[in-house]
């Protein structure tokens, strides 16, 4: 219900970085309506596209000047500019993603104004260049069920977010890992972000903490000792970034962080041990965020 297909057209057009000189993609794809984005060499050239504010897409097919259909959420394809959302017109003009005409995108835009009635508590945030909004978990009556796969909501969020919908919770037992392989999850404290790195430097660069630089040097010494284990590295991304000489050695398969896990299966089954330094966790920004979604329309303000 959430994607739309576009016309888009491989082109041999790369893209150098000025500041390291490094290829970071040789083609790019032309969207419909003229838009354009590189394809990236790998996850860590579209972090470094990212952070330079470049548009990336990642297409199966590379044959050069051929017509394919792309599927792409409606906000990808805002965000790429391949739909136009500058006015009231615009949106009215986008496409209809549900076969529903009366649920479009303007339809969930004028649900969101009746649904939060204070705009401190609204989750809506504007960018400087685009005005972002997230709609509340409301089932349209067209839905009868609905399924939900997740590795932390509980029944009781789940009936929080769904009231008066009646909901069935079947648990299932994870599936063992690859037999022989090992992975070890390195944390400590209630924080661990704070313990590993060093946010008490008065360094204006942020640095490991001397636990982290014992796990590091303990991880290396483990990596040295047989170069026929295989090893992979999951941490933080202040962390993974301090760790490029270590994704050198021949028996290292990846070191990332923990935002960028797609693209990583490969190196995860050719690896015998996975070392994850720390705990994925959210902000308190994006905490913040999610409570307004979900609680942003009670009568107490949040």
């Amino acid at each position: 219900m959430c994607q739309v297909s576009v016309w888009g057209r491989v082109v041999p057009r790369g893209y150098v970085d000025p500041d390291t000189g490094r290829q970071l993609a040789r083609f790019s794809i032309r969207f419909e309506g003229g838009t354009s984005a590189y394809i990236p060499f790998d996850d860590n050239a579209s972090e470094i596209f990212r952070e330079k504010g470049i548009n990336v897409f990642t297409v199966s097919s590379t044959k050069i000047n051929e017509d394919i259909r792309i599927r792409m959420s409606i906000t990808e394809a805002i965000q790429l500019g391949i739909f136009n959302v500058d006015t009231v017109e615009d949106i009215q003009q986008l496409p209809i993603i549900n076969s529903n005409s009366d649920w479009t995108f303007w339809h969930q835009i004028k649900r969101f104004f009746t649904h939060y009635t204070r705009d401190a508590d609204a989750p809506i945030r504007w960018t400087g260049n685009e005005l972002r909004f997230w709609v509340p978990p409301v089932l349209h009556p067209t839905v009868k069920r609905l399924m939900l796969v997740s590795v932390s909501l509980s029944e009781q969020h789940l009936q929080r977010a769904f009231p008066n919908k009646k909901i069935e919770v079947r648990y299932i037992e994870p599936r063992p890992w690859l037999p022989g392989n090992k992975v070890f999850q390195i944390r400590t404290g209630n924080y661990p972000r704070q313990s590993i790195l060093d946010y008490n430097s008065n360094l204006d660069i942020i640095g490991l903490s001397d636990t982290a630089q014992r796990f590091v040097q303990g991880i290396c010494t483990e990596i040295d000792r047989d170069l026929s284990v295989k090893h992979t590295i999951l941490s933080y991304k202040a962390i993974a970034a301090r760790l490029s000489d270590i994704e050198k050695k021949e028996n290292v398969c990846r070191v990332t962080h923990f935002d960028m896990l797609r693209g990583v299966k490969s190196a995860l089954k050719e690896s015998q041990v996975i070392w994850v330094i720390g705990t994925p966790s959210l902000s308190e920004k994006v905490i913040w965020q999610r409570s307004q979604v979900l609680y942003g329309n009670d009568h107490r303000p949040l």
